[in-house]
Order: structure tokens, then sequence, then C-alpha cells
């Protein structure tokens, strides 16, 4: 886990100024607390599923199903979808920066403890200023050491941007690739991206199908109980209608979107 805290902002109200962010790395979750409202004892909670995603495709729509809120004040406005969806792209964002700053502070301390172990190690070593053989082995020894981690880090850098690596894995990851290996990667690589793209295009029409027949059944409902209802129901009944017709329009935007950029993409990989 990583725990966030902030400072209160007095421009804020107090149960929209975020106190704590626990983001959970294992379980994807993001969880909130909010300040302390003057003379109250709880304070306003958030959480977030963040939504699986994939390098080789669009994000996938925020879906309101994926955050739960507890409230003190029952009676407050709830924020609106669009809110939510922007909150939780910048605690995602928030929540990579966080990470590269943790790990780089890991690398630190870890140079620092290396530094230490190797001096610790070694601190009986009193080589003279005047001993120029032993000057010169240790700084042969150093250039040396210094030339493999900088020889290592460039193989680990392009190894990371090769994106060829996990198919060569799959072959025994040679030296030179013969015509039938090239090909088989090939291949892999067109299967693989396209199962992407189908996953991603099913994943946003089942999502759409879900909104509409949502939506389908809500206006079945008013029909049958339209001459019942109160004018807060109607409110209600309207406020909802044009949620989901804002859902239906975006994954139907979104899916369409995807589909052409597919079929480019696609294309490319394969010429």
């Amino acid at each position: 886990k990583l725990t966030v805290e902030y400072d209160r902002d007095p421009q804020k109200p107090a149960n929209e100024d975020i106190e704590v962010c626990v983001f959970s790395l294992t379980d994807g979750k993001i969880s909130l607390q909010y300040h302390l409202e003057e003379g109250r004892i709880t304070a306003n909670t958030r959480d977030f599923l963040k939504p699986e995603t994939s390098d080789d495709a669009m994000a996938p729509p925020f879906d309101p199903d994926c955050t739960t809120a507890f409230k003190v004040d029952p009676s407050a406005p709830d924020p609106k979808v669009s809110q939510l969806s922007r909150l939780l792209d910048q605690l995602i964002e928030q929540e990579s920066s966080n990470i590269v700053d943790v790990r780089r502070s890991e690398e630190e301390v870890l140079e620092i403890l290396s530094g230490r172990a190797a001096e610790e190690k070694d601190h009986k070593l009193e080589v003279s200023v005047y001993d120029t053989v032993r000057n010169e082995k240790a700084r042969k020894h150093r250039l040396e050491m210094e030339r493999q981690k900088e020889e290592e880090e460039r193989l680990r850098k392009e190894k990371e941007m090769d994106y060829l690596a996990p198919y060569l894995a799959k072959i025994g990851d040679p030296q030179q690739l013969t015509p039938d290996d090239a090909e088989k990667v090939y291949n892999s690589c067109l299967s693989d991206f396209k199962n992407r793209l189908i996953n991603m295009a099913q994943y946003i029409q089942t999502k759409y199908e879900k909104e509409r027949k949502s939506l389908e059944s809500k206006q079945s409902w008013y029909q049958s109980n339209q001459g019942t209802l109160s004018k807060h129901d109607e409110e209600e009944y309207l406020a909802f209608c044009s949620e989901a017709m804002f859902k239906i329009h975006t994954l139907e935007q979104r899916l369409n979107k995807h589909k052409d950029l597919a079929q480019k993409r696609f294309a490319e990989l394969k010429d």
C-alpha cells in the first residue's frame, strides 16, 4: 500500500478536501478519507476500483459502479459522474507519479546501503598514496566495475524497449532468427494484437448493451407508472434518462473510434 496525507486546504469545503489517500497496489483500489467538518466526529470517505487497461488499447470509459462512498450528511448532493471520472483520472496519474518517486527513493537508499556495505567490508584496507601499483589495480578494478554496470544498464534499457522480447523468450531467445522463427514471432504478434483489439471491442459493446437495456427497462417502468408518479419521481426519471443517454452516446462513440483505430493499427502492424 502507498499512503499519502494532505494538509487542510481552507479554499475547499472540508467534506471535499482529501486528508488521506491510500493506493492499494495489489488489488487496484484507491481509498479516500476527507477532512472532518466542524462539529462532526466522522468524515466522508470514497473508494475507487481502477479499471483494467492495456497499453495497446484505449482506456475503458468510467463506470459509476466502480466507486462507493460514505456520506456523513445523507442529504448532501452526490458528485456528478463527470466529476468522479476526472477525480479517478487524477488519482491514477498521482499514483503513477508517487510510485516513480518511491522507486527512486528506494534506489537511492539501496545505493547508500550498498556503498556503506562496501566501505565496511574494505575498511581495513589503507593503501598509501605512494603505492602506485596497488592504487593502479584499484583504479582499473573500479573502472571495470563501472563499465560493467553501464553495460548492464544499457542492456536492461534495450530489453525494456524491445516489444518483441516476450515473443523471443517463447522460442528460446535466440541471438539470430531463422526465417521460420521470424514467421512464428510475426504470427504470434499479430494474433495477440488482434485478440487485444477484439477483447476491448467486446468490453465496450457489453457496457453499451448494459446501459441500453437499463434505459429501456426504466422507460418501460415509466410507461407503466406514469399516471401515479409524483413530481419528484418525474424529475428523477428525467435525470436518469439524461445520464443514461450520455453514457450510451459516449460508449457508442468510443466503440466506433476503437473500430476505426483497430483496423488502422492492425493494418500497420501487418504491413
